[in-house]
This record gives structure tokens, C-alpha cells and sequence, in this order.
């Protein structure tokens, strides 16, 4: 008797009253007797696909999706026509954090059950955890068609509204949802999100902690407190939830992104590099390899060697060059894409907008790519320069091919290793010649065929650093003049050293380095500054504890930008941090008249502040390693009539870094040379 033959007669038979017995106990919760029958039933007959399925949903019930899993992949080979299995195959799936193999199950379910709307709807939630919104969505719609009061899939389309930036469509989704199911979690979590994404940080959090109370353990909704706490202004809360997501420890690609994350903000590189390399390990995603691009840099000490052979291992796989349309004329106008998500308040704006404005319209045409959810003054300014399209909700291929259809001749890619930025879309070839703009480090794509630097930010003897051509303009610092500034002023008293850095740059290391100034100049205290992270009383302790004791003061509270400007009129001199030192925070204390002591550093991210005070004419303040760096600061607060004059002069000296026409002429050459370079290879 073959295989279909037996198949046949077990189905005259009947269903086995023995499954029967062991089905109906599962359905009354009866999971020991029910597991004893479905045993029994496997013993004699190991292939038994409902058998195995019960078995299956046993183990999960009982907190062993991977048992579960082992069982429900033997069922479905079993009986691969088994929609019921197939859908509960793929939940598991989804829960372990699969979502690529859990589209499978439920596609499989779908071709023997199409008209079941709650598979529809996990084939919307698996796709929707690939970040594949269009097609997520198309599922989601259908699985409404069939039953308008899912509320998963209104949970579900809810969440894509929120990921394409619309926060109101995004809140009517999930308040539908909670009216038909009041206390639904995912709702209740999707609501705190629109809120955020709408510039309502306070109404996120009071949906966050709503969400909370229903799924305390919840690694996304305590994620997300941290975001919207920082939002509100209070970085202090949001480390504690971070802290929070730390003493889980959790182990699934989101919530090993949180804790990465977590680990940055409190200053511990090392174990933050570490949860970054078991995400990869659950989920090959862009945004686990960001995670790990990002968390490199703060790590003190990694040889230049192994973070090129890092990022180059980060990089995806680069598509094949298209059939480019663009017209091969060396001299004609270019249309240059500038593709940020930093196109609104934020330090990369205040260096993007002056060159954007400052471009000679005359031969260079710029189009603006943002990938901004919630826009705001300074978003509605980039769009007064130049025609904008926003990039929320398209993955990197349909980006690509937006840029490619719009003609673009050169994409710049801003920042590309921080926030939301998309520089994984210039493996997909977005544009003829693609640059690197404003990144702290090699982008390790062979796509992009260009890095933007000045001699002191990458020197000619490290090109080999870097998997992109590097070109040089003579300074690439740029910032908007600061005009609600107040003027300058040197404080009377002891020396007062300062930082306004952000926590995550502290690490072991700089405070050691600190603690070594601090004991050179026995009368100075140093004072710290960070938003409100400083309002956080075990971050307070954990720093001082690296310090000489009694020697640091910290300033809590938000403030305003004049005020937070105005903190620099109590300081003496600024400490620059190692190996990820300052730009902004650099450019600011400058601003105010105020030296900073940097080391010179082997890397680009090292050398920040070090380019900006090349290019002023301050390079005594760049010591070459740790014993000058103490040296000179200490020698630099001693000396109050270079303090008087630098405090006097510095801000008029930084006028170049201010000046953006003459920053944009000097761009304009590389991409013009770029350009040339391809329209020779294409003619």
C-alpha cells in the first residue's frame, strides 16, 4: 500500500477518537492530560499531523516556541495542506522574531484557506515586521474585507500610518481598534506612537504607560517611554526606562536594538558592541547593521584595520549599475540629491542648510530627500530652498528608483551611519555618482564612489581607510552663525572646566583622562552639562564615582538656546571627549569665546573638533596624546590674558566656518569633478 492509498483509507475511517479525546482536552485547558494523549498517539503513529499540532500549541502554551516549532514544522510536512497549522506555524515564527520564514507559513495557509481573514492579517503583521509597508498593507486590507472588526489589522495599519509620518490617520486606526477591543496592547502602544510621531511626546507617554500596565515586560513600550521622555525634555526618565530595558536583557533583534541603544546612552561602548553583534544574529535587517555602525564609533581604542573590515562586512551587497538616462555633459547643470533625515532641528541641519542656500543655482540644482516623520520650523525652511520629497515608507529599492526617475546625477548621502538616515539605498545605485557627506567613518559600500573630507579629518596617508574615494575640500565644518548668542564673558574664581556632551561619550576612558586634569590643577572643578541628563541620579553617581571625589558639578534641567549658550559665560575651557569627539558642542563653545582641548586622535571620528580648530588657527589646543592634553589644559586656565583675549577674539576667528557660499564653492568642485569623471566612463 503507498502513501496516497494510506492516506485514503485513514480518511474513511474517520477521525482517531483517541486525537479526539486529546484535541478536546487541549480545548479545555487540560494541557497535562491532553499532552499525555497526543504523546501516546506519537508513539505509535510519529507523523500524526494533528497530533503534532496540539503538541505543538502544548509547547508554546507552556513557554517553548522553539519545541513548538520543531512540532508545528513536522506537522505541516506531515499534511502541508493543514491551514490551521500552517497559520499557528507562522505565529510562532513571528514570535521568535522570523518574519521572512513566517510569510511562508502564512502564504502556504492562504493557498488552501484564502478566505480566513486572520491569516491575512499575520501575513500582514510578518510583512509589516519586514518593513514591507506596501505589501503589509495590502494584506492588512484584505483581512478587513473579510472581517471589518480585526482588530489586529486595524492595530496593524495603524502602525504603517504611523512609519509613513501620519500621525492623525494613524490615531483614528488604533482608536477604531479600542473601540472594538478596549485595553487591545498593540493599540494601546500604537496610539503612544502616533501621538509621538504627531510632536505630542506627553500624550505618547501617558499611551505608553497605558500599554504598560496591560504588558509590563514589553522591551517596545519601554523603548519607547525612553524616546518620548527624551522628546519631553526629560532625558533623566528615559534612561531609567532604558536602565529598565537593561535588567531584562532581553534576547530578540528589537528588543537586543533597545538594549544596544540603552548601553550607548549610559557610556558602555563595549557591552553596547556586543548587543549590537547578537541583533545581527537574530535579524539581518538595515537597522541592526546601523546599530552596529553607530555603537563602533564610541568604542575607545578599535584598530582602523578591523573598523574598515567591519564596516565593509556591514555593507549589503551592491545591485548592478542600470541603464542611466541622464545626459553625459560634463559641464551642464547637475540636479544633486541631499538625502537626510536631519532636514529639521538638529545639528546636521545647521551645517546642511547654509550649503544648500549657498549653492550657485546656475550649476547646481538640489532636490531634498527627507526621511523626517515629524516636521518642523526648520523642516518647512529646507523646503523653502529647494523641491522636497519625502522618503518615509519606501524601503531602499523604491528609493532608488524614485531618485533615478527624478533624474538625480548625483545623491549625497548626509550622516549616513546615524538616526534614520538611508545610506544602505546607495547600494541599490539611486544615482550616477554617490557621495558620503557629514559621516564619521568609511561607509564600507562599493557603490558609493566618494567621501567628503579636509586634510585635518582625513590626512592623505589614510585613503586605504576607506572603501570611497576620498576628496578633500580645505574645511569641511560648516554652521549657521548663532544669532541669539549672548556675548561672551570670563568668569572670575578658580578654573572651571567644562563639557556639554552627551552621556554616551563618557566612557571610562575620557573621565580617566579628566580625573588627570582635574589632579594637575587642584584648585579647578569641572561642570557638566547634558540637556536633562544630568536630572538622573544614578548617572550622577556613576560619573562621579570616575572622578576625584567632590570635584564635579552637574546642571540639570532643559534650557532654552540662549541659556544653554549662556552656561558657557561660567566656564574656563572646554574638555573634548575620546574617541567620539564633539563638532557641534565644539562649534558652540567656540562660539562663546571659550578654548577646547582635543586630542588629535587616529580616526575621523577622533578628529572633529581638531579640524575645526585647524581652521581657525588653533592648533596648540590639539594635544597629541593624553599627557599633553593635561598639559595643556592645565597650562590654558592658568594663563588669564590669553583666556581675556581668546574670549574676545575666538567668535570673530570662526567666521569662515560660518560663511556657506564659500563652503558651497568649494564643494561644488569635487562634485563637479565626480561628474566629469563619469560622463568620460559613459561616453
Amino acid at each position: 500500500m503507498n502513501r496516497h492509498q494510506r492516506r485514503a483509507q485513514a480518511k474513511q475511517r474517520g477521525p482517531d477518537p483517541q486525537v479526539q479525546r486529546g484535541l478536546a482536552a487541549f480545548q479545555a485547558g487540560r494541557l497535562d492530560e491532553a499532552e499525555a494523549i497526543m504523546a501516546a498517539v506519537l508513539a505509535g503513529s510519529p507523523r500524526e499531523p494533528t497530533a503534532l499540532h496540539i503538541a505543538g500549541l502544548i509547547s508554546l502554551q507552556r513557554g517553548n516556541p522553539e519545541a513548538a516549532v520543531g512540532r508545528l514544522a513536522a506537522a505541516v510536512r506531515a499534511k502541508p495542506d493543514y491551514a490551521e497549522a500552517q497559520n499557528n506555524f507562522g505565529r510562532v515564527l513571528l514570535l521568535l522574531d522570523r518574519p521572512s520564514e513566517a510569510a511562508q507559513c502564512f502564504r502556504a495557509a492562504l493557498r488552501h484557506a484564502p478566505g480566513v481573514a486572520e491569516i491575512h492579517g499575520h501575513l500582514g503583521e510578518a510583512l509589516l515586521a519586514e518593513a514591507q509597508l506596501g505589501a503589509a498593507t495590502v494584506s492588512l486590507r484584505r483581512a478587513l474585507a473579510l472581517d471589518p472588526r480585526l482588530t489586529s489589522a486595524l492595530a496593524g495599519l495603524g502602525t504603517i500610518s504611523t512609519a509613513l509620518g501620519r500621525g492623525d490617520e494613524a490615531k483614528r486606526r488604533h482608536s477604531a481598534a479600542l473601540a472594538i477591543t478596549p485595553g487591545f496592547p498593540p493599540s494601546l502602544r500604537g496610539l503612544g506612537e502616533a501621538r509621538l510621531v504627531s510632536g505630542d511626546p506627553v500624550g505618547a507617554i501617558a499611551g505608553f504607560e497605558a500599554a504598560l500596565r496591560t504588558m509590563p515586560q514589553d522591551l517596545a513600550v519601554l523603548g519607547n517611554l525612553a524616546v518620548a521622555w527624551r522628546e519631553a525634555g526629560r532625558l533623566d526618565r528615559g534612561l531609567a526606562y532604558q536602565r529598565h530595558i537593561l535588567a531584562l536583557q532581553p534576547a530578540t533583534g528589537a528588543t537586543l536594538g533597545h538594549l544596544a541603544q540603552g548601553l550607548l546612552t549610559l557610556a558602555r561602548p563595549e557591552a553596547a558592541v556586543v548587543a549590537a553583534r547578537r541583533r545581527l544574529t537574530t535579524e539581518a535587517s538595515e537597522s541592526a547593521r546601523k546599530s552596529l555602525r553607530a555603537s563602533l564609533l564610541y568604542l575607545p581604542g578599535l584598530d582602523p584595520a578591523k573598523a574598515l573590515g567591519e564596516r565593509r562586512r556591514l555593507a549589503p551587497a551592491t545591485a548592478e549599475a542600470p541603464r542611466w538616462r541622464n545626459p553625459v555633459a560634463p559641464d551642464r547643470p547637475l540636479r544633486v540629491a541631499y538625502l537626510s533625515s536631519d532636514f529639521r532641528d538638529h545639528p546636521v541641519a545647521r551645517s546642511l542648510m547654509p550649503l544648500i542656500a549657498g549653492h550657485d543655482q546656475a550649476h547646481i540644482q538640489s532636490r531634498l530627500y527627507g526621511e523626517v516623520a515629524r516636521e518642523d520650523t526648520v523642516t518647512r525652511q529646507f523646503r523653502d530652498l529647494a523641491p522636497w520629497k519625502s522618503t518615509i515608507g519606501l524601503d531602499d529599492e523604491a528609493l532608488a528608483k524614485t531618485l533615478r526617475a527624478d533624474g538625480i546625477d548625483i545623491a549625497v548621502f548626509v550622516a549616513g551611519s546615524f538616526d534614520a538616515n538611508r545610506l544602505e539605498a546607495a547600494a541599490r545605485r539611486s544615482a550616477p555618482v554617490q557621495i558620503s557627506l557629514h559621516d564619521a567613518a568609511t561607509s564600507g559600500i562599493a557603490a558609493v564612489d566618494a567621501l567628503i573630507a579636509d586634510p585635518r579629518l582625513v590626512p592623505t596617508c589614510e585613503r586605504g581607510r576607506f572603501t570611497e574615494r576620498v576628496l578633500r575640500v580645505p574645511d569641511l565644518y560648516l554652521h549657521q552663525p548663532i544669532a541669539d548668542a549672548p556675548e561672551p564673558r570670563l568668569p572670575d574664581g578658580a578654573p572651571i572646566f567644562a563639557a556639554a556632551a552627551n552621556p554616551a561619550k563618557l566612557n571610562l576612558r575620557t573621565l580617566a583622562l579628566w580625573s588627570e586634569v582635574l589632579r594637575a590643577v587642584p584648585e579647578a572643578r569641572l561642570r557638566l552639562r547634558y540637556r536633562t541628563a544630568f536630572d538622573d541620579r544614578t548617572l550622577r553617581e556613576s560619573i562621579a564615582a570616575a572622578l576625584p571625589a567632590g570635584r564635579v558639578d552637574f546642571v540639570p534641567g532643559e534650557a532654552a538656546a540662549a541659556a544653554h549658550l549662556a552656561f558657557y559665560r561660567e566656564v574656563h575651557a572646554v574638555l573634548d571627549t575620546w574617541p567620539f569627539s564633539g563638532s557641534t558642542s565644539s562649534f558652540e563653545a567656540l562660539w562663546m569665546g571659550v578654548p577646547v582641548i582635543t586630542l588629535a586622535g587616529g580616526s575621523m571620528a577622533e578628529r572633529w573638533t581638531g579640524a575645526i580648530l585647524a581652521a581657525i588657527g588653533r592648533t596648540e589646543w590639539i594635544a597629541g596624546d593624553g599627557a599633553a592634553y593635561v598639559a595643556r589644559a592645565a597650562a590654558l586656565v592658568r594663563d588669564p590674558t590669553r583666556l581675556a583675549k581668546e574670549r574676545a577674539g575666538l567668535r570673530a576667528a570662526l567666521a569662515p566656518l560660518t560663511d556657506g557660499r564659500r563652503r558651497a564653492r568649494q564643494i561644488e568642485r569635487p562634485y563637479r569633478g565626480l561628474w566629469r569623471r563619469w560622463c568620460r566612463a559613459a561616453a
